[in-house]
């Protein structure tokens, strides 16, 4: 059976890439991967990237734990292993692919450019040069340009 790993962030947009990864599986008979790496290091994140424990990553990796069990759940016919560590999301989420070696990676962008995409770098970015498998990116701007 094919594998597709979902790469969330739980920032505004996740709820898109949920959508859309768990939608596909539906549409190919995958199974999913559900990921989420929370930060250790977060002496650049904003608030708009999702939930940010800087005291405690234990307790951000629970909360995240909960989270995607709570999305699994949501998706009764697709079956689903989650996957939640501490660490570098983006380097996390390359480790789970050469690990798990799904058929292919969905992430989301979060359309942001500048200072801030220079400080915090791109997850899906970084993902898509590093992957051995295929990345779907979910565009945070789905509006016609």
């Amino acid at each position: 059976m094919n594998t597709i790993l979902i790469a969330l962030d739980f920032s505004e947009f996740s709820a898109e890439v949920e959508t859309r990864g768990y939608a596909l599986a539906e549409r190919i008979g995958s199974s999913v991967i559900l990921v989420s790496i929370t930060p250790v290091h977060t002496e650049y994140a904003r608030p708009d990237t999702g939930e940010v424990f800087v005291d405690d990553p234990e307790a951000g990796q629970r909360e995240t734990k909960i989270r995607l069990e709570k999305i699994s759940r949501a998706h009764p016919a697709v079956p689903t292993e989650i996957i939640s560590v501490a660490g570098d999301p983006k380097k996390g989420i390359v480790e789970i692919i050469a690990r798990q070696d799904p058929a292919f990676v969905v992430v989301g962008t979060h359309g942001r450019t500048g200072l801030s995409h220079l400080l915090l770098g791109s997850v899906a970015e970084y993902v898509i040069r590093h992957s051995h498998v295929p990345v779907l990116v979910i565009p945070y701007r789905t509006d016609k340009h």
